[in-house]
């Protein structure tokens, strides 16, 4: 017969991405571009010092979080920047 075809599980962005979302909108406003997903890296994006301090202090503004901008270079993704933030 034919080869199964491999189950691909669609996953609804709906409630996890509706809690990132708003801090990949900061992304994408420090770092001028367009879009901005969970898995994509500040710095392959164009992100620096200075824009990584200028997130940090949006992030304290927004969500009322600190953030150091070093976290950046151990966090370097939306999604994991969210997970810490929420602890």
């Amino acid at each position: 017969g034919q080869p199964l075809a491999p189950q691909v599980r669609f996953v609804e962005p709906s409630d996890q991405e509706a809690a990132w979302r708003p801090m990949a909108a900061l992304w994408e406003s420090v770092l001028k571009v367009p879009t901005v997903g969970p898995h994509d890296n500040f710095f392959d994006l164009g992100g620096h010092s200075l824009s990584a301090v200028e997130l940090s202090h949006r992030v304290g503004e927004r969500f009322g979080k600190s953030m150091p901008p070093g976290l950046l270079v151990e966090l370097p993704t939306v999604a994991l920047l969210w997970e810490a933030l929420q602890e």
